[in-house]
């Protein structure tokens, strides 16, 4: 009983002193940090939100709860942080990527779930819908826009890309005017498309606008509100009966 005693005695003190020994040793001290991802984020950035610096025991880090606090930022979308032995960390970052484009007079890009992101990621060609807001908006980065019209038009555009992706690429801009109404401006020529509550029109309104494709530039918009039928209007004839309708 007392040997036994003692062997645990013997071994409790060793593994006390084992721990004080790598809580203390430079050999566990952060020296190495490398990112990684296709983060816009600068390593100040990122050690400022993990609040890291180099010196700091390895061991004492929880590198979920630090995982969990970059997927916490609006902009990153996934973020990995593990132990690079002995003494490294390596930390994958993947940004939340700019889905659709928002026109308040300023574009800016906004995520699928309508967070806005800094302008400065505008690079290139502008090849996404535009959403244009009718209420007056003021425009943070990294904050989550909840206007109404900006939120009815990317559940249309999120509907969109989820059971017709295609037509995203037709489609210049996007407005909700009012609940229950979607308008949407073809790219090349603006035609502009009346939606009501039923999105699902859109193999129809492609054999319409090949119907009038000898037409097009004289038409103002296809109407989509009414249940049972498409109604082609004329430009300069707003105020005027259609001159056509096709049964949808």
């Amino acid at each position: 009983m007392c040997k036994n005693l003692k062997i645990m005695l013997v071994f409790l003190a060793t593994v006390a002193l084992a721990m004080c020994w790598a809580l203390n040793s430079s050999f566990f001290k952060l020296d190495e940090i490398n990112i990684s991802g296709n983060t816009n984020l600068n390593r100040d950035g990122v050690l400022r939100i993990l609040n890291i610096e180099s010196g700091q025991n390895i061991l004492l880090m929880d590198f979920i709860a630090m995982s969990k606090k970059m997927v916490a930022q609006n902009r990153i979308a996934e973020a990995k942080v593990n132990m690079h032995w002995p003494n490294g960390l390596n930390i994958y970052i993947k940004d939340k990527i700019g889905k659709y484009l928002l026109n308040v007079g300023d574009i800016w890009y906004l995520t699928s779930e309508g967070i806005v992101l800094p302008k400065s990621e505008l690079k290139g060609i502008i090849d996404k819908p535009i959403i244009i807001p009718i209420e007056s908006c003021n425009i943070k980065e990294q904050t989550k826009l909840e206007y109404e019209s900006i939120v009815r038009s990317l559940e249309f555009l999120n509907y969109l890309s989820e059971n017709n992706s295609y037509v995203l690429d037709i489609i210049s801009e996007v407005m909700s005017p009012s609940e229950g109404e979607i308008n949407l401006f073809l790219q090349n020529d603006g035609l502009r498309v009346r939606l009501g509550r039923n999105w699902d029109i859109f193999h129809k309104l492609e054999l319409l606008l090949d119907n009038i494709s000898c037409e097009r530039e004289r038409v103002g918009e296809i109407d989509f509100r009414f249940t049972g039928q498409a109604i082609v209007r004329y430009k300069n004839e707003a105020s005027s009966p259609s001159r056509s309708e096709y049964e949808k």
